[in-house]
């Protein structure tokens, strides 16, 4: 059996092993969200002086009505963070009590989704997509000076607000495990962490930030000052041995760019499903640059979707297309603009492939090409091709990574070199696509891009219809 130690020393191993999904990307960055927008001020996230002895077994802070009086002034910065309303936030904390208030003033999500009582019904089968000796090296965007660590190596928490609120000065998660062997992660053990690893990818392809399972180190997690640009989150994954309850997970609103290495939690044993991690992966880190939940006003603080898609905000263990959202399904309580919101904090990727018939890119015959939708609606990528005879050509894409609950739902279109739309491909009830179609001689160009499916009460809209893809073309 294939093993990989759980705790992967040494920088000549890490440097030669490193593993990267993306080619380098090219083209200028989409003008509207290009540069992220940050505090002027770094938030500590600080402690407050008054800690209790005794260790607790529930974290007990101020929610509804007495967290609003409690913020007071501070509630229309919070709201402001996070692109909404005063008025939108003080009805999304009396209404939601998963979201509180620390002591300190901080803005916390206490997920009750999912925990041992999570209904998980889609997650496709865990295999190995890179050597397993990769796995703790893996890397979306190594270039990007913002990181998303995924630790399923076992932390110590301390110095943070989390030890604060439970009394401890040091608490530890184990290192995540499904064989109980905490010395090594074994074949299934890491193809589980390859294939959550791909999910979050997935969800954060759009955006300049690392999604990596390498240590970047507290220095390549906390903002230090306000000229620090190299900061991020650490998604602890494991075991939950500090706090009596079955949530899913744990976050601290805006920690993403606090000054200390402030964890967010996802609870996980062995019995957890990839699925569930991957995606309470996506949702605490959202919690971390200021996503509140999507709901359904009166019904339930997590919605859980429709037909086969959900709200990462929301409970979308039980969906096989899960996206950001704005609210646009039906009941929902939540408009917030999650992409803006992301967006604001991490920036957003460049462009990879130009989008008209002035693109350099080619798709030669039996040559796969790769890339991403990072821009939503109205985002193309393009390639050319020529043929000097008639022929049946097959043109096919499909998800970056086979295993990952897609974020992109495909359609690609053949055109002439006038741009006349041939062919069109955008299968129902399938993100992939699939056509044979007969062309004269001549240079014919495809165009690649995320489209939704029915409406957003029936199936969801090209919000977020956004991720990496291969496209592949071949004669018949």
């Amino acid at each position: 059996m294939l093993t990989i130690t759980k705790h992967h020393r040494g920088a000549a191993a890490t440097a030669a092993l490193t593993a990267t999904l993306l080619a380098t990307v090219l083209g200028a960055a989409h003008p509207a969200e290009a540069s992220a927008s940050h505090a002027k001020s770094i938030p500590t996230g600080a402690t407050s002086s008054k800690v209790d002895p005794h260790v607790r077994a529930t974290i007990d802070h101020r929610m509804g009505k007495k967290a609003i009086s409690f913020l007071g002034t501070d509630l229309a910065k919070h709201a402001k963070r996070s692109h909404i309303s005063s008025a939108q936030l003080k009805k999304l904390l009396t209404d939601d009590h998963s979201v509180r208030v620390d002591e300190a003033g901080n803005l916390e999500a206490s997920d009750g989704a999912g925990g041992t009582g999570a209904i998980v019904t889609t997650g496709k089968a865990d295999t190995l997509v890179w050597p397993i000796n990769q796995t703790q090296l893996l890397h979306s965007r190594p270039g990007a000076t913002k990181k998303i660590y995924l630790d399923f190596n076992g932390h110590t928490t301390t110095g943070t607000q989390w030890n604060t609120d439970v009394g401890r000065t040091s608490f530890t998660t184990p290192v995540w495990s499904r064989d109980g062997d905490l010395s090594t992660f074994n074949t299934a053990e890491a193809a589980a962490i390859q294939a959550a690893y791909s999910s979050v990818a997935e969800d954060f392809a759009p955006f300049d930030v690392d999604v990596t399972t390498q240590d970047p180190g507290v220095e390549g997690l906390r903002k230090s000052s306000a000229s620090d640009t190299s900061y991020g989150i650490r998604v602890v994954v494991g075991k939950n041995t500090w706090l009596n309850v079955l949530n899913s997970g744990f976050a601290k609103f805006y920690s993403f760019s606090w000054n200390n290495d402030t964890p967010a939690y996802c609870f996980a044993d062995a019995n957890t499903p990839t699925k569930q991690i991957a995606e309470c992966i996506s949702h605490e880190t959202g919690h971390t640059v200021g996503l509140f939940h999507d709901g359904q006003a009166g019904v339930t603080d997590y919605y859980k979707g429709h037909a086969n898609w959900a709200p990462i905000m929301g409970d979308s263990y039980s969906r096989a297309m899960t996206q950001w959202s704005r609210g646009q399904y039906p009941g929902a309580n939540n408009t917030q603009d999650d992409l803006s919101v992301i967006g604001s904090y991490l920036g957003w990727v460049p462009d990879d492939y130009a989008g008209t018939t002035a693109t350099t890119a080619t798709l030669p015959a039996g040559t796969t090409r790769s890339g991403k939708i990072s821009y939503g609606s109205g985002e193309y990528d393009a390639f050319k091709f020529s043929l000097g005879s008639t022929r049946t050509v097959n043109i096919q894409s499909w998800e970056g990574f086979q295993q990952v609950d897609t974020n992109l739902n495909s359609r690609v279109q053949v055109t002439n070199s006038a741009g006349t739309v041939i062919a069109t491909s955008s299968p129902s009830g399938n993100t992939r696509t699939n056509m044979n179609v007969t062309l004269a001689a001549g240079t014919y160009y495809v165009f690649v891009d995320g489209v939704g499916e029915n409406t957003a009460s029936t199936g969801y809209t090209n919000y977020d219809s956004m991720g990496y893809y291969n496209l592949l073309l071949q004669f018949v």
